[in-house]
């Protein structure tokens, strides 16, 4: 039986949140890297953060193997060399009986701090109420297989010092943006921006998101803006330093890297794989409707009063495939170790960066590309 012929596997192991990144490095390194061994016993290993059914955070290991007990026993051999120190499961149990849904009927076995439990893969990454389609598990498993060793060496900065975690963080979210390549949106060719790709509105529109779901939004924005301006150096240098970077071929080491190899070169499958229908995603929620927290985003509502901008952001494979890749780092960062509050922060620090870079700011880049078919302005729409 070839490695083509094995099944995927994957073992479910709760992790303690203040040693996250420490399990990340001792536990899905080596099982990384065990697959290159001779005769290893599983391959295509995939890291991935979730939780379990009853809701507790877990570190997903897939990897294709022959059978169960192969992935268990890797997981043994790695345990067994590493600290006991660490608070993660001693052993691991293999549960045959299918997917971890089943575990809702109490057919399952759901693993605990002292027990990883190793099943048939159920877990797709991604899918769920946004992305689907028959392409969606070959597609995201092997992306991020491919960064599976950038996650490890974020965690690594992680396990060392959280701000080292966040600063590699920063040039991998850079060099997404790096390897989106032109845009096709409406209006985007007009767009005067020193080389700054357009797709960090994407970055600026994940954070009006989360500044539209705070209690105070003008006092959080605030708080991110003073932030920015107190590492204003260094952030415009780091990010304008991977621009460059990837523009002159010269982006290949470290996370950023990696990320930069593997999201350019796969752009044009998940663009095909959008454009075929083997992959689907849902439409974004409406702000016109007023009846969700995005009603109170100005950002979002001048975004929806586009009809062009709409149909492109809905349909276009090109800007799909750049939506799925952004989904993608999400969740490997998240799979790395960065909380969804440094995500947020991330995502104003960076497109707050493209603005003084580029010498402009989102919402009028907003408007270019809304401009087509735009309506009135919207008052509200004056958040920066």
């Amino acid at each position: 039986m070839t490695h083509a012929d094995w099944q995927w596997w994957e073992l479910e192991l709760v992790v303690p949140a203040d040693y996250w990144c420490a399990t990340v490095v001792e536990v899905g390194g080596p099982l990384l890297r065990t697959v290159s061994e001779v005769a290893a016993p599983i391959a295509d290993t995939v890291l991935v953060r979730d939780v379990t059914v009853h809701g507790s955070t877990a570190l997903y290991l897939q990897a294709r193997a022959a059978s169960g007990s192969d992935l268990a026993e890797a997981y043994r051999a790695v345990r067994g060399g590493i600290q006991r120190s660490l608070p993660v499961a001693a052993d691991a149990t293999v549960d045959p009986s299918g997917p971890t849904a089943r575990a809702h009927s109490g057919r399952g076995i759901v693993a605990t701090p002292d027990t990883a439990v190793v099943r048939p893969a159920s877990l797709v990454p991604l899918a769920g109420p946004v992305f689907g389609g028959r392409a969606l598990p070959a597609l995201t498993r092997s992306f991020l297989r491919q960064v599976g060793p950038a996650l490890v060496q974020l965690a690594v900065a992680g396990r060392r010092q959280r701000q080292s975690l966040v600063k590699e963080a920063l040039s991998v979210m850079a060099a997404q943006l790096a390897a989106q390549g032109p845009s096709a949106a409406p209006g985007a060719s007009e767009l005067p921006l020193n080389g700054v790709p357009v797709g960090f509105v994407s970055f600026r529109s994940h954070a009006e998101a989360f500044l539209s779901t705070c209690r105070d939004p003008h006092a959080a924005r605030a708080s991110m803006d003073e932030r920015y301006q107190r590492a204003r150096s260094v952030v415009d240098t780091s990010v304008e330093g991977v621009l460059r970077a990837a523009d002159g071929g010269l982006l290949t080491d470290g996370p950023a890297g990696l990320w930069y190899r593997t999201a350019q070169a796969a752009r044009q499958e998940f663009e095909a794989a959008f454009r075929s229908g083997e992959i689907q995603v849902a439409a974004p929620v409406d702000p016109s409707t007023h009846d969700n927290e995005l009603a109170r985003s100005g950002f979002h509502r001048k975004a929806a009063a586009s009809a062009a901008l709409q149909r492109y952001v809905q349909s276009d494979p090109a800007f799909l495939a750049v939506r799925l890749g952004t989904s993608l780092l999400y969740l490997g960062l998240h799979t790395a170790g960065l909380t969804m509050a440094e995500r947020y922060l991330l995502c104003y620090l960076v497109s707050r960066s493209c603005e003084s870079l580029s010498g402009t700011d989102a919402l009028s880049v907003l408007d270019t590309l809304s401009a087509p078919e735009s309506s009135a302005t919207d008052p509200a729409a004056t958040g920066r």
